[in-house]
């Protein structure tokens, strides 16, 4: 029935407008990378030498992500049209429902609660695993290439991280999957209102329980003792900073970075009422005292300014948006039978529906970018307040690990990135200074 193809077009189109936005945008920023010549703003910071070897390098990722997005694209078009979605539906139905629906059942029997994963979903869950799975293979070749050539790093070392993602992510992922998939499934009141909470909720219970549950998984955390001069001066500062800007510390840690290719430079807090300040190794063996300072003292801005709440209520809209929209389909078997689908399914139905949700949902990330960049310019105006030095510690910072985002495209920046770049944050912080220095004439 032609009548009922529409929804596969719209799908089909709405990924093509996307494919070719990003096109246009890394059109944009390869254009900005093969001019090799340092900006007046950064000079004295990055030698012409350094910011060549970062341009290039940055070209080099740039043109390989092109390749990786048009391999997508294509495939995906083809998984569309030719109806995989539906062989890979019937598959995760043959060969792995009855499995889990049994073990399922033994769980039961011997008294483990299996609500959230029952066999109203089970197959929803494996199907949507299965498109992951099918995914990451297509697309392994170029990540391998980007992992080993661009990036050094040892394939066996990126294998062991990768193998531990994809542990977490069924450990923590799954559960959380099935519970949405029940609570769209259940006739709430409001459902999809309901629903926006709890996805909400889980963002934000991980936000916190990140340390101790998620980052020991690929690092080791610490509390930050006196085993060296540097952290015992460090542990010592944080206190008289969170002392100075009204902060709760309960106390500092450390993660000691296991792995090449989830090494960070970075501090973060954490907890409710009381403050834990989290610190990389990397941070500490990288940077001096005073610019660790300024790095804390931004994100103690953040906690001043509510920077998360504020996420969290703008993450909140977005889902509810999303879900909102989506039960207004779920229900359309006409939908379904467009993408060769006979009954409607509540996981199938996700899978379907973020296809035709591509363009908001890149108006929705440049919404939100645009607001997490804002909170960035604010917070690092915070640290410079408490007298911090925060012009030495982005350099520092970004020259460690950030080196993608020192001088991007600002369209390209505003898409892809939610912190402004070196060269926008360096500017911002100038005129600050310059109002400063005007007010005290």
């Amino acid at each position: 029935n032609k009548a009922m193809l529409w929804w596969l077009h719209i799908a089909v189109i709405t990924s093509g407008s996307v494919f070719l936005w990003e096109l246009y945008l890394d059109t944009r920023q390869i254009r900005i990378q093969r001019d090799h010549r340092c900006p007046e703003q950064l000079k004295g910071i990055i030698n012409e030498e350094n910011f060549f070897k970062i341009s290039d390098w940055n070209l080099q990722r740039l043109q390989l992500g092109r390749i990786e997005n048009t391999v997508g694209f294509i495939f995906e078009c083809i998984v569309l049209y030719y109806g995989w979605l539906e062989v890979l539906y019937r598959t995760a139905s043959t060969h792995f429902f009855h499995p889990l629906v049994l073990l399922i059942s033994k769980l039961n029997q011997w008294g483990v609660p299996t609500f959230i994963l029952n066999e109203n979903n089970v197959r929803g869950v494996m199907f949507i695993l299965l498109i992951s799975l099918l995914s990451t293979t297509v697309k392994l070749p170029i990540e391998l290439y980007r992992v080993r050539v661009l990036d050094k790093v040892q394939i066996r070392t990126w294998l062991i991280d990768q193998a531990k993602a994809f542990t977490a992510s069924v450990i923590f992922g799954v559960p959380i999957l099935s519970m949405t998939l029940n609570l769209i499934d259940w006739d709430l009141p409001y459902q999809w209102l309901v629903t926006s909470f709890f996805v909400a909720f889980v963002a934000l219970g991980f936000s916190d329980l990140y340390a101790e549950f998620l980052a020991p998984i690929f690092d080791r955390i610490t509390l930050l003792d006196d085993a060296s001069d540097k952290e015992t001066e460090l542990k010592g500062e944080v206190k008289k900073l969170c002392c100075k800007a009204f902060i709760p510390l309960s106390d500092v840690y450390k993660i000691e970075s296991t792995s090449e290719t989830t090494a960070h430079s970075n501090a973060f807090l954490m907890g409710f009422g009381w403050k834990r300040i989290v610190v990389y190794d990397n941070l500490i063996a990288h940077m001096s005292t005073s610019e660790i300072l300024a790095i804390i003292g931004h994100e103690i801005g953040h906690y001043k300014f509510n920077h998360l709440w504020k996420k969290l209520v703008t993450q909140l809209f977005f889902v509810g948006n999303f879900i909102f929209l989506f039960n207004g389909i779920l229900r359309d078997e006409d939908f379904f039978k467009s993408f060769g689908f006979q009954h409607p399914d509540t996981a199938v139905g996700l899978i379907l529906f973020s296809y035709l949700y591509g363009s908001p949902a890149c108006i929705a990330k440049m919404g939100t970018n645009w607001m997490s960049r804002r909170f960035e310019f604010k917070a690092d105006a915070f640290a410079a307040s408490l007298g911090l030095n925060m012009r030495d510690a982005l350099t520092k910072l970004y020259a460690l690990h950030n080196v993608a985002n020192i001088m991007p495209d600002r369209l390209y920046s505003l898409y892809h990135y939610s912190h402004p770049s070196l060269h926008e944050r360096l500017q911002r912080l100038d005129t600050i200074r310059s109002d400063e220095s005007k007010k005290d004439n």
